[in-house]
C-alpha cells in the first residue's frame, strides 16, 4: 500500500525557495484533509496530526472508502506535486511559460508582459495612459502568494517593494484586470478528458470555493482554444493531469474579454477537491457548491450542535475538521478555514439570508457572497 504525503510546499521545493517559518505547518493543518475526499486509491496518508474519530466517522458517510492515516514517516510518495522530472515541472508550472504560450497562439491580453529590470518596468508603466491599477507577480508562486497590487498614482510608496521584487528575478507585469468570474479547467492528458469548474475567488484571486461551471459561462470556441493550449503544454513535457486557470474581465472600454490562460498548474489543485465534492454529494445535495468561510468572519460557532442542525436542515454539510491534534504536543489546533458544501441555490440572493445572520458585517465572506450573487447563476 502506498503512503502519501500532501506536500503543500511543492512550489517552494520545486523552485528552491525557503518556506517561511511555521507557514507549512499552518497550511498543512488547514488543507491536508482534502486528501481524504480526493484520493480514490486504497492507500494511506502520512500526517503530523491526529484526526478526531468523530470527524473521520463523518467522512465515512460521504466517501467510497476512507484511507488510513499514519504518523510513520517511511517510503512516502508526494501527492500534491510529484517532484520527479524537475526540469519539466518547473517549466510547465511557471507563469512565464503560460505567458509565452498565450502569446504564441494569440491569446495574450494587451499589457501583460515579463519585466526584467526596473528601467523596463517604468518604461512599460508610462505606456499606460488610462489604466490606474496594476499587478506584479512572482512567476513561480502559488495561489496568489508573491503578488503585489499597486496604483500608478501611488508609485512613490510602492517603488521599494517593486524594486525588491524585480531585483529578485523576472516578474510578470500587467494591468489589474476587473474580473467578472474565474474558471479552472481540469485536463487528464492520459484519457484526453476535461471538466471546467467555476472558482469563487476574491478580488485578489484568493480561492474561496467553487462549483461545476454552468455552460453559459464558457465563451465561444472555449474547447477549441483549450485544446490548442493543451497541445502546447504537451510539447514541453506535460503527460498527466493539468489545470488551466482563466477568467472573464471587463476592459477600460467596458468590453468583456476572456483571458484563456492565466496560468497552469501541473499538480493537484483545489479544482480536484471541487470535482470530488460534486461527485460525493451529487445524490445528497442538489447541484452542490463548495464555500470556504473564515472562522474569524463568523458570529456563531458552526460546529456547535445547534448550528449543525440548522445547517443540515438547510441542506449544508461541513466537510473540514473543527480541529486537529498535533501529534507531538498533543495540543488541539483549530482550523481557520471552514469548508462548507451547500446547494448552489442557497447562493442566490433571496436564499442566502442564513449566511448574513451568522457573518460579521463587511467580513471577507460577506463581500464574497455579494460577488457570487452578482453572477445570477442558475
Amino acid at each position: 500500500m502506498m503512503t502519501f504525503i500532501v506536500n503543500l510546499d511543492y512550489e517552494w521545493v520545486l523552485f528552491g525557495k525557503t518556506v517561511p517559518e511555521g507557514r507549512l505547518h499552518r497550511i498543512q493543518k488547514e488543507f491536508e484533509f482534502i486528501f481524504l475526499f480526493v484520493e480514490e486509491s486504497k492507500s494511506q496518508l502520512y500526517s503530523n496530526f491526529i484526526y478526531p474519530d468523530d470527524y473521520l466517522n463523518s467522512v465515512r458517510n460521504y466517501v467510497t472508502h476512507l484511507n488510513d492515516i499514519t504518523n510513520l514517516k517511511k517510503n512516502l510518495t508526494n501527492w500534491w506535486g510529484k517532484l520527479e522530472k524537475l526540469k519539466e515541472e518547473k517549466k510547465i508550472n511557471s507563469k512565464i511559460s503560460a505567458l509565452e504560450i498565450s502569446r504564441k497562439i494569440n491569446l495574450l491580453p494587451e499589457g501583460v508582459m515579463v519585466v526584467n529590470s526596473v528601467e523596463e518596468f517604468l518604461q512599460h508603466l508610462d505606456s499606460f495612459s488610462i489604466v490606474e491599477e496594476f499587478i506584479l507577480k512572482d512567476p513561480n508562486s502559488m495561489g496568489g502568494q508573491g503578488n503585489f497590487i499597486f496604483r500608478k498614482r501611488e508609485l512613490g510608496r510602492s517603488i521599494l517593494k517593486i524594486k525588491s521584487m524585480i531585483n529578485s528575478g523576472p516578474v510578470i507585469f500587467s494591468p489589474f484586470f476587473n474580473r467578472t468570474y474565474d474558471l479552472g479547467t481540469l485536463i487528464n492528458l492520459e484519457s484526453n478528458s476535461l471538466s471546467t469548474h467555476l472558482n469563487f475567488n476574491t478580488k485578489f484571486g484568493i480561492f474561496r470555493g467553487g462549483r461545476v461551471a454552468p455552460k453559459e459561462l464558457l465563451p465561444d470556441n472555449f474547447v477549441v482554444k483549450t485544446i490548442s493550449i493543451i497541445n502546447e503544454y504537451k510539447s514541453i513535457g506535460a503527460t498527466h493531469q493539468l489545470q488551466i486557470d482563466s477568467f472573464l474581465y471587463q476592459d477600460t472600454n467596458g468590453e468583456h474579454k476572456f483571458y484563456h490562460l492565466l496560468e497552469a498548474n501541473y499538480r493537484k489543485t483545489m479544482g480536484y477537491f471541487i470535482r470530488s465534492i460534486c461527485h460525493h454529494f451529487k445524490n445528497k445535495i442538489e447541484n452542490p457548491s463548495l464555500l470556504i468561510i473564515y472562522r474569524s468572519d463568523l458570529t456563531v460557532d458552526l460546529f456547535h450542535s445547534e448550528q449543525q442542525k440548522i445547517l443540515l436542515d438547510n441542506g449544508m454539510v461541513i466537510v473540514s475538521p473543527d480541529f486537529l491534534i498535533d501529534s507531538l504536543t498533543r495540543e488541539k489546533q483549530y482550523l481557520e478555514n471552514i469548508f462548507l458544501v451547500i446547494p448552489s441555490e442557497v447562493l442566490r440572493k433571496n436564499n442566502s439570508l442564513l449566511f448574513f445572520k451568522i457573518l460579521k458585517p463587511n467580513s471577507s465572506t460577506s463581500i464574497l457572497l455579494n460577488d457570487i450573487q452578482g453572477l445570477n447563476l442558475n
